[in-house]
Parts: C-alpha cells; sequence; structure tokens
C-alpha cells in the first residue's frame, strides 16, 4: 500500500530536510508489521528556520515498534545540540499534525 505525504501547513521561513511523514496512522489494520519499518521511523520529518535559529524533527521510537513506540515530535534551538524548546510524544497522528502547524506558526512569528 503507498500513502500520500501528510499534508502540513509550513509557514514562511522553513527549510525541509527531508519529507517521510506519510499520513498514515500507526495500526496493524493499515500497515503490516513487515512494512512498519518503512512508515515509521526514527528519520520522517526535518525541516529548519534560519532566521529563528530553530530545528524541528519527528520521528518514531523505538522504530517500528507498535506496543511501546510513539511519535516523537522536538523543537530545538539551533540544532539538537542546542535547547530543548518543546517535545511531544503521541501515537495519533493528527494530534502531531497540530503540533507541527503550531509550532511552524509560533517559529515564524517570533513566538518560540
Amino acid at each position: 500500500m503507498d500513502y500520500p505525504l501528510q499534508e502540513l501547513i509550513v509557514t514562511p521561513g522553513w527549510s525541509v530536510g527531508y519529507h517521510a511523514f506519510h499520513a498514515v496512522d500507526p495500526t496493524r489494520e493499515l500497515v503490516t508489521d513487515r512494512d512498519a519499518f518503512w512508515w515509521f521511523k526514527q528519520d520522517m520529518y526535518q525541516a529548519r528556520h534560519d532566521r529563528g535559529d530553530r530545528l524541528i524533527d519527528l520521528g518514531w521510537t523505538p522504530e517500528a515498534d507498535w506496543d511501546d513506540g510513539s511519535y516523537k515530535l522536538v523543537l530545538y534551538a539551533g540544532d539538537f545540540h542546542g535547547e530543548l524548546l518543546c517535545q511531544m510524544r503521541t501515537k495519533n497522528r493528527i494530534e502531531i499534525v497540530t503540533a507541527m502547524n503550531e509550532w511552524f506558526y509560533a517559529v515564524s512569528n517570533g513566538e518560540l
């Protein structure tokens, strides 16, 4: 099964490094255990806002682990060595999309 990339509202100033975040929920009914490593992996999405000096990163950890895994969304000042400004963990894709869109907007407007 092929799933489209998840649509996001990326506000001005963001440069997307990679986008492998697909519009599929993490359930065995939709994705087989064999295919889980393709859809639910550590490196799903990353973008940088140069003016705001921020990095947003999304992954599923542990990779392809339905029972103990979840999305992990982080926002750093600078890069991974900078201050962790925001963090979120959930199995709910829509909650992640909502948070990402809010963080994109807040950084672009100098609020985060």
